[in-house]
């Protein structure tokens, strides 16, 4: 049984991994330019920081298989978004920026092929700044 949870979190985290990088490729054919994947620290992760030249946008990306499956924007509890923001709170005290920033969802819907759409604004930002 425990292998068979090893094989499962393997499996979520290569779909994540495909996904971040389809999601990457996509905002840079949009124009923007990444900044940085994969931000980690005490509070949480970022899984993608870009900038789309007016504003540094902070990306959470989630995944599905297919149209039938729960809508992935059910899964970020208000918990969730507490965590990326306290990570985007960290992120911005080690590397100042001097531009607006907003907190996006990308979806990605994996069968039967790719599709990515885009949430900009997802979640307010924190009251700090």
């Amino acid at each position: 049984m425990e292998n068979l949870h090893q094989n499962h979190k393997f499996s979520t985290r290569k779909t994540g991994n495909s996904a971040e990088t389809l999601v990457v490729r996509h905002l840079e054919s949009l124009g923007y330019k990444i900044v940085e994947r994969n931000f980690y620290c005490k509070t949480g992760e970022l899984d993608i920081i870009a900038t789309d030249g007016k504003e540094l946008v902070f990306v959470e990306v989630r995944s599905r298989h297919s149209d039938a499956a729960i809508n992935p924007l059910f899964t970020i509890s208000e918990k969730k978004q507490n965590s990326i923001k306290k990570a985007a709170q960290i992120y911005l005290m080690k590397n100042p920026v001097d531009l607006p920033f907003r907190f996006d969802i990308a979806v990605v819907t994996m069968n039967p092929e790719p599709e990515i759409e885009i949430i900009e604004n997802a979640f307010f930002e924190f009251p700090f700044r």
